[in-house]
């Protein structure tokens, strides 16, 4: 019988034994042990877990109470310690994932829903936090009429990125462009948003964005992001084209999509397959503009990093604007090319 008595532990995912007895208590409630999961407490009845609560950046997931323990208010322990947490890591906000039957539970506690996706919901913890978002982009009333909307990575900016931004504006009147912000690609955020915007100076009717916590993050989106494992959840990707469909686009008067083809990612190619599902039926064209072509092939930003690795110069001239080409063979660049080098080499 429980005593009311409960150990708190942060879990030590350097040790192997703990990190196992994590994933298996998740197993037990139905829950995995996400890839990109960085921060997990536990409340322990001896040497057993009777709860848990995860977190990725921002992001709360994995939170379980074990059955004979729920009832005994330790949801809402588990949520204090990690909001403990994300106060002292000086997170603005927090998202949560949970299975949609929590839906009223988490209400409970200060939490707003934010998109749904088969049996899982994403739920925010200030209302209508997305409205804001669109405020602090404080763009004109004059660009808010039909337009159209890329997403990218730009990993590095490519001609291909090029060819994709060049073809929206050519076709459309105004067209947003919304820069993944994560900061896990191996181009920091400054520098990729610093190569897009000099490698389309020249595009009069093109604005670009920070694509924040709404638009392909940890919190839309968390499975792009450990694409390296395979890992493939379709619901993320509902959860990600709602909040554009639903949310942003109707602000914006955003009428069409654009994206480029992918053969190579799982990943994008399963959210392109989902985004030409879902978006018509909420009055969304999607188009789909074929890879730029080059010597060697299709462009891709893979095929780019590979070339800096091996600084191939001559090849990346072919691959990347004049402005890419200048940064990749400055001393950031080259910076950049040993680190993908390396990385490689270990891998190896």
């Amino acid at each position: 019988m429980f005593t009311g008595q409960y150990d708190v532990k942060t879990i030590n995912f350097g040790r192997e034994t703990e990190k196992a007895d994590l994933r298996e208590f998740l197993a037990g409630e139905d829950l995995s042990l996400d890839g990109d999961i960085d921060y997990a407490v536990c409340l322990f009845e001896g040497d057993r877990i009777i709860a848990s609560g995860c977190a990725a950046s921002n992001v709360l997931k994995c939170i379980a109470v074990a059955a004979p323990y729920q009832g005994q208010q330790l949801t809402n322990r588990i949520m204090s310690l990690l909001r403990i947490r994300a106060y002292h890591e000086g997170f603005p906000g927090l998202f949560l994932f949970t299975k949609d039957i929590n839906e009223a539970v988490f209400r409970d506690l200060g939490f707003f829903p934010l998109a749904r996706a088969p049996g899982v919901i994403l739920m925010e913890d200030k209302e209508e936090g997305w409205r804001r978002y669109l405020e602090e982009l404080n763009i004109p009333e004059g660009e808010r009429g039909t337009s159209a909307a890329l997403v990218m990575n730009c990993n590095p900016f490519t001609l291909g990125h090029r060819y994709l931004v060049e073809m929206a504006c050519r076709e459309n009147d105004r067209v947003h462009l919304f820069l993944v912000k994560e900061n896990l690609s191996v181009f920091p955020y400054d520098v990729r948003l610093k190569l897009v915007r000099e490698g389309t100076a020249d595009l009069d009717n093109l604005s670009i964005h920070e694509g924040r916590d709404y638009i392909i993050s940890h919190a839309t989106f968390p499975t792009y992001f450990i694409k390296e494992k395979k890992v493939i959840n379709e619901s993320h990707a509902r959860i990600d084209l709602d909040i554009f469909s639903r949310l942003i686009a109707p602000e914006l008067g955003i009428v069409r999509r654009y994206v480029g083809e992918e053969p190579y990612c799982p990943v994008t190619s399963l959210y392109n397959r989902i985004m030409e599902e879902m978006l018509p039926g909420r009055g969304i064209e999607v188009v789909t503009i074929p890879r730029k072509e080059a010597a060697g092939g299709a462009v891709s930003a893979t095929k780019v990093r590979k070339a800096l690795a091996e600084e191939d110069w001559d090849t990346l001239e072919g691959w990347v604007p004049p402005t890419t080409l200048r940064f990749l063979q400055s001393e950031d660049g080259r910076r950049i090319g040993n680190l993908i080098r390396k990385h490689q080499e270990e891998s190896e």
